[in-house]
């Protein structure tokens, strides 16, 4: 109980940024001062958290059953698109705090953005750590949910179903190992370029 507080205290200063408006510059002093608890409040804002749907997913594919793996696969789908959202809004605030004074102020993201549209953004966004893994990655779980999704009503048999599905929680853990790692290179990333003398005077303030 005592840590779930914490955890609301601690981003409960960025969430009450976005009902309170901001002009520009006074949005960038907010989020240099508490940049982990800004973006991951972006990130999280209208989301299931990842850990709950890895546990769903997991489940599913205790059962041991084509039902089951399906399910998971699908989670691992919706999973695979949180982890890119998260790595554009880091990448975002990354290219915004670069080129500050100048403006950049990215078209915030819908709800229900497909897999191609939001693969997209991150595709012509700045380079990190992982970046083509997490490309490599999400397309192949991508096609399998493509593959599945589209032939949902066909008569798969057990054994078709356990061959193309043996290796997706493994190709989802391939995933979330270079979706730390690339979260961590931008973490770094933001971190060098908050030592900008220009953006020191604002955390000053």
């Amino acid at each position: 109980m005592e840590a779930t507080r914490n955890r609301q205290l601690f981003i409960a200063p960025s969430v009450m940024g976005y009902f309170k408006k901001m002009n520009y510059t006074e949005e960038i002093i907010q989020y240099l001062k508490n940049t982990e608890g800004n973006l991951m409040a972006e990130w999280t804002e209208n989301t299931t958290p990842l850990s709950e749907l890895n546990a769903i997913a997991d489940e599913s594919l205790d059962r041991n059953n084509p039902e089951g793996k399906i399910a998971a696969l699908f989670i691992y789908h919706q999973l695979t698109i949180e982890i890119i959202k998260s790595l554009i809004i880091y990448s975002n605030f990354f290219i915004k705090i670069s080129v500050y004074p100048t403006h950049f102020t990215p078209k915030k993201n819908k709800a229900d953005l497909k897999f191609g549209e939001i693969i997209n953004q991150l595709k012509y966004s700045i380079n990190f750590k992982g970046k083509e893994k997490i490309f490599k990655y999400s397309k192949e779980l991508n096609d399998l949910r493509n593959e599945f999704g589209h032939r949902i009503m066909d008569n798969w048999g057990y054994s078709d179903i356990d061959e193309k599905l043996s290796e997706i929680k493994p190709l989802f853990e391939n995933l979330f190992s270079t979706w730390i790692e690339s979260l961590n290179d931008l973490r770094e990333k933001i971190n060098k370029a908050k030592e900008r003398p220009e953006l020191q005077t604002l955390i000053k303030k």
